[in-house]
């Protein structure tokens, strides 16, 4: 989290370039890493709506008062943060560092939904190849990638990096912890 705070601070080369090679896909194996395959549909939408959708909405609506007292580009960051995206415009504006609030929403709600219908092997192929497809199917991927509202297709792709990090979980959990002595019996 802090490479992206860092990563959107304005930071220059050749920082910059090094930070945006892999940081959000860290964030994403991370994430991924910590997947909790406990929770039925309905609860993990309620959950991530509360721990992303709320944050998103509540950023979105600060920054649009800032920029509605300096007289900034308040109506585009209203529509902007309306469609959930950016979209062509003269100020190249876009809802910034928290597009992965609503990326990382359709991830969870999307894998979750895919993990109870598959297995891991045929998540892992499925996976895949729609990461492959999207990226195949876009003319100028970079661009395209923001036209779409509401970060879905962001979430899709960032779908295989959190495939990844269960995939670590699954594979090198983290070690057990040490249990902590009971001195009840030799205190009594």
């Amino acid at each position: 989290m802090l490479l992206v705070i860092f990563g959107h601070s304005g930071c220059k080369w050749p920082l910059y370039p090094a930070i945006y090679a892999f940081h959000m896909p860290l964030f994403f194996i991370v994430s991924g890493f910590f997947y909790s395959s406990k929770r039925s549909i309905g609860s993990t939408v309620i959950k991530e709506l509360n721990r992303l959708i709320i944050p998103y909405i509540a950023i979105s609506l600060i920054t649009y008062v800032i920029l509605l007292m300096t007289n900034g580009y308040h109506d585009l960051f209203l529509k902007c943060f309306l469609i959930g995206n950016s979209f062509d415009n003269e100020a190249n504006f876009v809802i910034g560092p928290i597009w992965f609030l609503l990326a990382m929403f359709w991830c969870k709600i999307i894998y979750r939904s895919l993990n109870l219908l598959l297995n891991i092997k045929g998540l892992t192929i499925i996976l895949t190849i729609l990461t492959i497809l999207i990226v195949l199917t876009q003319s100028s991927f970079y661009n395209n990638l923001y036209k779409y509202p509401f970060c879905i297709l962001q979430g899709i792709v960032c779908l295989l990096y959190y495939h990844y990090g269960h995939l670590l979980r699954e594979n090198y959990p983290p070690p057990a912890r040490p249990r902590t002595p009971d001195f009840k019996g030799i205190l009594t």
